[in-house]
């Protein structure tokens, strides 16, 4: 287990260019946060189309990425710094349903701007110094930018500290699956 790493300052930035080091870091933490709990782990679509999804102007959407800043011989090697978590939001697409196969009323919200918090991940030897925080203070501003009215995400019981974490920033429970990923689903007017 690793203890925190003590860091100067996190530098959080908004995505504009598909960085091969950032896609990387959050295929990594995809793959290790659920690639082993499905039966055929294909890359996520938002990911595999990173540069139309996030980058493109217009598209509704936002990547976060926060790095450590670069060291002087990185700067003069023109480097960035390396990157210790991410956070994204898309526009949201209805698509939960229930067990007659109508969408779920609890979440759709009609003429109501809504986005989809996704990719909340922060490695593990720098939790503990409110990066997550920091990233979701960003996000929310992201997203007021974008006039977005309503925020919805899903979490998980296997991810630990995760619903604790999004009720503290203000996200209440809208409703909880009964499957196999036991979905948190959750929502927070901006």
């Amino acid at each position: 287990m690793f203890g925190p790493v003590a860091t100067p300052e996190i530098q959080i930035a908004r995505v504009t260019d598909p960085e091969p080091r950032v896609i990387n870091y959050a295929l990594a933490a995809w793959r290790e946060l659920f690639a082993p709990r499905t039966n055929n782990p294909t890359i996520p679509i938002d990911l595999a189309a990173f540069r139309k999804v996030y980058c493109a102007a217009h598209s509704g959407a936002c990547f976060l990425v926060a790095q450590v800043p670069p060291s002087h011989r990185q700067i003069e090697r023109q480097e960035k710094g390396k990157v210790v978590g991410i956070l994204a939001f898309l526009p949201y697409s209805p698509r939960f349903k229930d067990n007659a196969g109508a969408l779920r009323p609890e979440l759709l919200w009609s003429n109501t701007k809504t986005i989809e918090v996704v990719r909340l991940y922060v490695s593990a030897e720098y939790r503990g110094q409110q990066i997550a925080q920091k990233l979701i203070g960003r996000l929310v501003e992201e997203a007021k930018d974008e006039q977005a009215e309503m925020m919805y995400l899903h979490t998980h019981p296997f991810l630990p500290g995760a619903e604790q974490l999004w009720r503290k920033m203000g996200w209440s429970v809208v409703s909880r699956d009964e499957d196999a990923w036991e979905s948190i689903h959750m929502t927070r007017r901006i």
